[in-house]
């Protein structure tokens, strides 16, 4: 176990910022990641860099770490500063190297960090005369869910047979939709947790059906 700290596992100051912990990372990552350096160390020497990258890119996690390790910033000297956890922080800065290193080695994910997947759209068109009464709509669409061969994690720099290497795969999705009588124009109905589900740590988005009412006799006489 290395004896260093994170900030020189970085090769960082500890007043670095943001953007040079994230540089400092990216130039890292390409030199010791294994599929780039045949040493027998260079899996390790990446784990390192990871958990350091992790740790100080997230504010909380890098104000507990100079705590416990009895770093004092020069910026920390003049004034005492307090952090708000974020329910997703630590998510997001998983996510965020994951992003970094699929950029350098071209690979795509879905992982934009919310509080839940994202809402899928379909679209109804019906006359006046088919939304007298209530009725059932049969629909087929098509979305991203997190592939259960790598559990969503995409196996960055090496290819997932069953999502090659973006973390979600396809899925085809058929079900029924009630549709009240009398319903206007832009009339919204919700499917819950039937949109997206690319992350497996956060919630499903949602299905949003949208009902427009299409007047022929009008269009007709135009």
């Amino acid at each position: 176990m290395s004896t260093k700290s994170y900030y020189e596992i970085l090769g960082v100051s500890v007043d670095a910022s943001l953007e040079e912990i994230k540089r400092a990372f990216r130039s890292l990552a390409l030199r010791w990641h294994p599929d780039q350096n045949s040493r027998p160390d260079a899996k390790e020497h990446f784990q390192q860099i990871r958990e350091a990258y992790e740790t100080l890119i997230d504010p909380e996690k890098r104000s507990r770490y100079n705590r416990t390790h009895g770093i004092c910033p020069a910026k920390d000297r003049q004034k005492k500063r307090v952090f708000r956890k974020n329910p997703a922080s630590e998510l997001q800065c998983s996510k965020i190297a994951s992003d970094i290193i699929a950029d350098y080695f071209g690979l795509y994910r879905e992982c934009r960090v919310t509080t839940k997947c994202r809402d899928l759209r379909y679209d109804f068109h019906f006359t006046p005369a088919h939304l007298e009464n209530a009725r059932n709509e049969t629909i087929s669409y098509v979305r991203w869910v997190y592939c259960n061969e790598c559990v969503g994690k995409g196996l960055p720099f090496r290819s997932c047979v069953m999502c090659r290497g973006r973390g979600f795969v396809e899925e085809r999705v058929t079900l029924t939709v009630s549709i009240p009588a009398g319903c206007r124009s832009g009339h919204q109905i919700r499917v819950r947790g039937m949109g997206d589900h690319t992350i497996p740590e956060i919630p499903a988005g949602d299905l949003l059906v949208y009902i427009h009412v299409v007047n022929t006799e009008k269009n007709h006489e135009k």
